[in-house]
């Protein structure tokens, strides 16, 4: 069975991520380091298949880690816990690349999705010798969102040695035979196959000889591969182009010739079809937001342990969706729910705490959770049995929360 190493240096979020992803047991087997060294003696010891990482960790951090993977284990997919992203760019990223992250908050079914997803991607590219490690794109976006400050050395097989400095995620200057500045960042980021390799910061400080931003380098970068694609692939499309137009300007007369024979016999027909299919449309779109917001709401709280029921009401509780155990009287604890959350509210308000975003009942056997979404505009409830994983019922609650804030606003 594959085996999955996850790293992070909080044991509680660790103790959460190792009981939610017991329900994937069948699929891979989950094993956790606290630190980057831990990390290491498991690799070296057992057989891995996935890594994951945080990269906000003590004396060693995530970074380094990574470059420690290109170097000795280029082949194993990475994914990176991080509470940053840039998906403009990453969009971009080769194909190729056995890197990706997963933003904080998370729930761990959106974890274990990345992780089947990963060893998907590991089967797919195993028998490629061309797929190696983390692309330089990657990493580099990651400097930059830790805002590290670093003297990175990129090694290629095929190109040599180049070197990048950066100062608080801010990318100064970089080196590549006689190149300098932005033209050794261009030459640099082509680059595939590549090991890194974080070297001791110069004493001297070193001065900004770069302009431009990463995000731009990138995308410049990305810009001529396409160019270079696109001239290869000219004078085929070209004659392609000259065979389709003979065959579409037939078509096209032909069309014409049938649509004016048509359109008299059938425009009130059209009208009242137009007409239905506007109500139909406005049917089917309110069916799919319903079965929409069930997904994304119930789904992962059915998977934790102690689940008994949720449902997502308006600010005046009234129920947009519901899965509550037949005995309550669900829409009566709507209401009560609500009203609970605005005297919480106004307790915090008192005693000038904040905000209140979760509201909590407790007896001998139950929690009861209110999770407000948009003060006066929607909340979520969620019953549960008090044995249950009531920590990780808290943390899926506001994530889920936070996601439903536009449909509230």
């Amino acid at each position: 069975m594959d085996k999955v190493l996850i790293v992070d240096d909080n044991l509680e979020f660790l103790g959460i991520l190792k009981e939610g992803l017991q329900h994937y047991s069948g699929q891979f087997e989950a094993l956790f380091a606290s630190d980057v060294n831990e990390a290491v003696i498991k690799l070296k010891r057992e057989d891995i298949s996935i890594l994951v990482t945080d990269l906000k960790m003590p004396k060693v951090d995530g970074l380094a880690l990574l470059a420690y993977m290109s170097n000795d284990y280029p082949k194993i997919p990475c994914i990176v816990m991080t509470g940053y992203g840039n998906p403009a760019v990453r969009k971009k990223i080769d194909e190729k690349d056995i890197f990706s992250y997963i933003e904080k908050p998370f729930d761990f079914n959106e974890l274990a999705e990345a992780i089947i997803e990963a060893l998907d991607i590991r089967d797919e590219f195993a028998s490629l010798k061309d797929i190696s490690g983390i692309s330089v794109t990657s990493f580099l976006q990651l400097i930059e969102m830790e805002k590290k400050t670093c003297l990175l050395e990129v090694d290629s097989n095929n190109n040599g040695g180049g070197i990048l400095y950066f100062n608080n995620g801010i990318l100064y200057d970089a080196l590549y035979g006689s190149l300098k500045g932005e033209a050794a960042v261009l030459e640099i980021l082509g680059w595939d196959r590549v090991r890194f390799r974080f070297k001791r910061l110069p004493k001297k400080k070193i001065k900004q000889q770069i302009d431009a931003d990463l995000t731009s380098l990138i995308l410049e970068s990305m810009g001529s591969k396409d160019e270079s694609i696109k001239a290869d692939k000219k004078s085929i499309q070209k004659k392609i182009g000259e065979t389709e137009g003979v065959i579409t300007h037939e078509l096209d007369a032909s069309r014409s010739e049938e649509g004016d024979e048509i359109n008299e016999q059938t425009a009130s027909s059209q009208k009242s079809f137009v007409k239905f299919s506007k109500q139909k449309n406005i049917n089917e779109e309110r069916r799919h937001k319903k079965m929409a917001l069930e997904n994304a709401v119930l789904d992962p709280l059915k998977d934790i342990s102690g689940f008994l029921g949720a449902s997502v009401y308006t600010g005046s509780g009234e129920l947009l969706i519901s899965e509550a155990p037949e005995a309550m009287n669900i829409e009566k604890v709507a209401g009560l729910a609500v009203e609970l959350y605005k005297n919480a509210r106004a307790i915090a308000e008192q005693i000038e705490i904040g905000v209140a975003d979760l509201v909590e009942v407790r007896t001998e056997t139950h929690y009861f959770l209110h999770a407000c979404i948009v003060p006066g505009k929607g909340g979520m409830g969620l019953l549960m049995q008090r044995d249950g994983n009531v920590g990780l019922m808290r943390l899926t609650m506001r994530k889920i929360a936070e996601s439903l804030v536009p449909d509230f606003s």
